[in-house]
């Protein structure tokens, strides 16, 4: 039987999922955030827990970037993480 590697993650690392987080931090940013300061932010909510939550970062952007919910763009010395404001068409008989 091989060796499983576990890692130890708190309770708050459950809590607030990291997607919902990044989201958060960039909804309260006005919209638009560096990448370095979005690390610096998360840093600050998940304490002990920022660097595994840093290792996850780049997975999480691109997965909100596959939905729809984020882009980013390189700038040349960081990227730009801007939220897609979501248009709410309405339904035909709701004029």
């Amino acid at each position: 039987m091989k060796n499983k590697r576990t890692v130890r993650i708190s309770s708050k690392y459950f809590t607030i999922p990291l997607y919902l987080t990044v989201l958060k931090i960039i909804y309260e940013n006005g919209g638009r955030i560096t990448k370095k300061e979005l690390a610096q932010k998360l840093a600050e909510v998940y304490g002990r827990e920022a660097e595994q939550a840093l290792s996850n970062l780049s997975k999480t952007l691109i997965s909100l970037e596959v939905r729809g919910l984020i882009t980013t763009f390189f700038t040349g010395r960081d990227h730009i993480i801007e939220l897609i404001r979501q248009k709410r068409f309405v339904n035909v008989g709701e004029d």
